[in-house]
């Protein structure tokens, strides 16, 4: 089953991937388009599936439990 969980700061969600293991997302986007990348649309997939406010938990880490 995969889960989800939001962060504040990348590296609060880098010591929790490093304990876990997983995918870091963030609303990433190519420089010169601004369109979304694959890692963005992940994060907004993510995030919106399981109500995260994107405000607040700037960045995720989806695991397997």
């Amino acid at each position: 089953m995969w889960m989800v969980q939001g962060f504040k700061t990348y590296d609060e969600a880098k010591a929790f991937r490093k304990k876990h293991g997983g995918l870091i997302c963030w609303e990433e986007r190519t420089p010169k388009r601004k369109s979304l990348t694959q890692r963005g649309k992940e994060y907004l997939m993510a995030a919106g599936c399981v109500g995260l406010d994107t405000g607040k938990y700037p960045y995720l880490v989806e695991y397997r439990n």
